[in-house]
């Protein structure tokens, strides 16, 4: 099914290639799943967060309360049909970008069809198809439009729903069989929609630029009240909501790799109990954040949380709340580096400051493990190690013992309460990068430079501030 389609993820591509092919290996398309990229030994730990994320929202159904219409008929009398391999144009060019600017503030929507409109039902006030309810409809340019959708249009505002028509409103049929009279049908029904329910039908400008703001806009116009209500609206953070018969479920994300975004949301679900959970580790936890129905967020760079509203009272342990900075950190600044180049080089060198690689005309084309090690007398009882600004996976040894690893988000480390008081802690951070920039340096390698022809230069390495605190 659809639904199965968008909640399952493909991957691809992982290439046979014989051990007689040079690095990187037979690549037909896609991402660089292979065991020749240095990242591999941690996919594993995408790979099981991933499957929690899917079976979540396989067993769930998704939730969306607008149904945006797009030009489908225009865009083919215009342009032809758009589809293989990919489309060529888009029509209008916002279309597609409407989607994040709806769900950034706090909605939610399905592109719909005009089979869809005309087979749904009407009542209190909801455009209803299936088990899909839309409070809501938009139309993003659309001037042709079937007699019989119009007709649905104006059953739908009738019964208390609203129509927003995005730039244009409908004039004409599509199609050339008795055209005349199709447009003058369309023509008509869609005056008496403007002329008998005025206050539910609105036509708007199209955005130029900001679509979030802009949707913000209509959304103060045409009193469409959210159902996440954000204290602050934010062009990285992002939802969907998915449902079961006892759960309102809802994913938020922040796609900012440099920052934390902080913001507090409102909910619409009173007397329910929120939790968290972590699909890295299948742990839940209690939200302990909470007043009420509003919750307040903290998302670390490149990082999701999955929010769960239940309707039972379960018993679960809190969420950890993440330490606060003391007044007085040590910062590290000494280190020793060694380079294990995944084409076997290796070599060692001693820094004070910690550099993007990708920057230095020597270590740009490096791909593969940077182990810096350092020590510290002890002399704070240290409990977080904090290793600031990370462009890789980064993987922590404390006096030998390893601490774990981090692949997106804050990468703090906890130190164990026996090694806290340790007179001297040996430090050893092994960050491993990607292998982009390594293609993308090698012009001998044909298949390194076709896949980096239009890739930048990737930042790499641990670039601080590091921090013991």
């Amino acid at each position: 099914s659809a639904r199965w389609h968008i909640t399952h993820s493909v991957l691809h591509g992982f290439n046979y290639s014989p051990p007689e092919i040079p690095f990187p290996g037979w690549i037909r398309y896609g991402t660089f799943f292979s065991e020749k990229n240095p990242w591999w030994s941690y996919f594993e730990k995408w790979a099981m967060y991933n499957t929690r994320i899917s079976t979540v929202m396989q067993h769930s159904e998704n939730f969306a309360d607008i149904a945006v219409l797009h030009p489908l008929a225009d865009m083919w009398s215009m342009y032809g049909p758009q589809r293989d391999p990919f489309p060529g144009v888009y029509y209008p060019d916002y279309q597609y970008r409407i989607w994040d600017a709806i769900h950034r503030n706090g909605n939610a929507c399905d592109y719909v069809s005009e089979e869809v409109i005309r087979k749904s039902s009407c009542k209190d006030g909801c455009l209803t198809y299936g088990n899909r309810k839309y409070h809501t409809l938009m139309l993003l340019k659309v001037e042709s439009l079937h007699p019989e959708t119009a007709e649905k249009l104006l059953d739908f505002v009738k019964n208390g729903g609203k129509v927003i028509f995005v730039e244009s409103e409908p004039f004409k049929s599509a199609g050339l069989q008795d055209y005349k009279n199709n447009d003058q049908k369309v023509k008509g029904t869609i005056r008496t929609l403007k002329k008998k329910y005025a206050s539910s039908v609105f036509t708007v400008d199209p955005p130029q630029q900001n679509e979030t703001g802009w949707f913000k806009m209509i959304q103060e116009k045409c009193d469409i009240k959210p159902y996440i209500k954000f204290s602050t609206v934010n062009l990285f953070v992002n939802q969907i909501r998915q449902q079961t018969e006892t759960q309102d479920i809802y994913f938020i994300s922040n796609c900012n790799v440099n920052n934390t975004i902080s913001f507090d949301a409102t909910f619409p679900h009173k007397n329910r109990q929120a939790w968290i959970w972590d699909p890295e580790s299948g742990e839940r936890y209690l939200y302990s954040k909470t007043t009420n129905n509003t919750l307040h967020i903290e998302l670390e760079p490149a990082t999701s949380k999955l929010i769960v509203f239940e309707k039972n009272k379960i018993e679960g342990k809190p969420l950890p709340i993440l330490p606060q900075e003391n007044a007085n950190p040590l910062l590290l600044t000494d280190w020793q580096v060694t380079m294990r180049h995944i084409n076997g080089e290796v070599n060692t060198r001693q820094i004070e400051e910690l550099p993007d690689w990708s920057t230095l005309p020597e270590t740009r084309s490096f791909a593969g493990e940077l182990v810096y090690t350092t020590e510290v007398v002890n002399s704070g009882n240290f409990n977080y190690l904090d290793l600031g600004k990370v462009y890789g996976v980064s993987e922590v040894w404390v006096n030998g013992k390893n601490l774990g690893s981090r692949w997106y988000g804050r990468h703090l480390y906890l130190i164990p309460k026996e090694m806290a008081a340790h007179e001297k802690l040996e430090i050893k951070v092994m960050v491993t990068t990607t292998a982009g920039n390594y293609l993308k340096s090698d012009k001998a390698n044909k298949v390194g430079q076709y896949w980096t022809f239009y890739q930048s230069w990737q930042p790499m390495g641990m670039l601080g501030e590091v921090k013991l605190f």
